[in-house]
């Protein structure tokens, strides 16, 4: 974990919110490669142990914002830490999957919100560029599409989500 942290952050391997072409001559695109392959082994690795303060930790040392007391559940799949904002109180579910990138014959980074006092349920998709208001439901196994808002205080779930109710 240390090893990880410490050439991430000394070879300045976070990166930044856009549209990059897809080959590794952009310096951008490689910078996202190399950040994978050190951070992901790790990350993985950490999903056996199950021990949310330190996966917290060390997402935070990488370049994810995160609130206090989120709870990450077993084998959650959180991609693009520089790319992810989750606040306080909140509870991501087992083998949920946070996205802050997408090809698209690029590869375009956006940050994914994801907002105070949220729960998001068992196996379900954030996209990249969601935003996820204060007090929100997603219902296990929803798929959250690319750059949707669901609003402040209501429950959302389905396969794309829709609200439930409030």
């Amino acid at each position: 974990m240390a090893f990880s942290i410490i050439f991430i952050n000394a070879l300045s391997l976070k990166y930044e919110e856009g549209e990059y072409p897809q080959n590794l001559g952009n310096k951008t695109y490689f910078r996202y490669n190399l950040y994978f392959l050190l951070y992901n082994p790790v990350y993985k690795f950490m999903n056996i142990i199950v021990y949310p303060p330190i996966k917290s930790f060390y997402l935070s040392k990488i370049g994810a914002k995160l609130g206090k007391n989120v709870f990450l559940s077993v084998d959650e799949i959180i991609f693009d830490p520089p790319m992810i904002e989750i606040g306080n109180n909140t509870m991501i579910g087992s083998r949920a999957m946070i996205l802050g990138h997408i090809g698209e014959g690029k590869l375009i980074l956006k940050k994914t919100r994801i907002g105070n006092n949220c729960l998001i349920g068992t196996d379900s998709v954030i996209m990249p560029g969601a935003t996820i208001e204060d007090n929100v439901v997603v219902a296990a196994k929803s798929f959250v599409p690319k750059n949707a808002v669901l609003k402040k205080g209501k429950i959302y779930g389905g396969i794309p989500v829709k609200e439930l109710k409030n």
